[in-house]
């Protein structure tokens, strides 16, 4: 939408706003953090879902892309109400009874989602004791 200035010039809004400190608060860290948890949450079940599918014939692993998801949610700043995307993952090493799961895989990438988890926890942790401190005085 665009709007005539004093000078009768029109003008394009933001995208994001800035207050008086500088800083941007559109997507806000708080929102960044959030979805970072909500996406490693989903990535989590996935990659659960998958070892416990391990000897499952047919089965076809999936994922959750947490770097495109977090990409997507910078860009946009919506998340879809569906939840993060999961994708099935074709091709890989596929057993003869057509299964793709891949055990050393996950359990890697399960223990690299529950690194990022716990980072992303003690930073929202670090965020919240600041905001208490500064409207506490202490």
């Amino acid at each position: 939408m665009r709007r005539p200035d004093d000078s009768g010039k029109s003008f394009k809004p933001l995208k994001s706003l800035v207050d008086i400190t500088g800083m941007s608060v559109i997507p806000s860290q708080f929102g960044v953090l959030a979805r970072a948890l909500e996406v490693g949450s989903a990535r989590h079940q996935v990659v659960s879902q998958n070892l416990a599918n391990v000897n499952t014939p047919g089965y076809r692993a999936a994922e959750v892309r947490f770097e495109e998801e977090m990409a997507s949610y910078l860009r946009h700043g919506d998340t879809d109400s569906n939840g993060p995307a999961i994708h099935v993952l074709e091709g890989g090493a596929q057993r003869i009874d057509g299964n793709n799961v891949d055990i050393d895989q996950q359990i890697g990438l399960l223990q690299e989602n529950a690194s990022r988890f716990q980072a992303c926890m003690q930073l929202l942790s670090s965020q919240l004791q600041t905001m208490r401190s500064a409207i506490t005085g202490r």
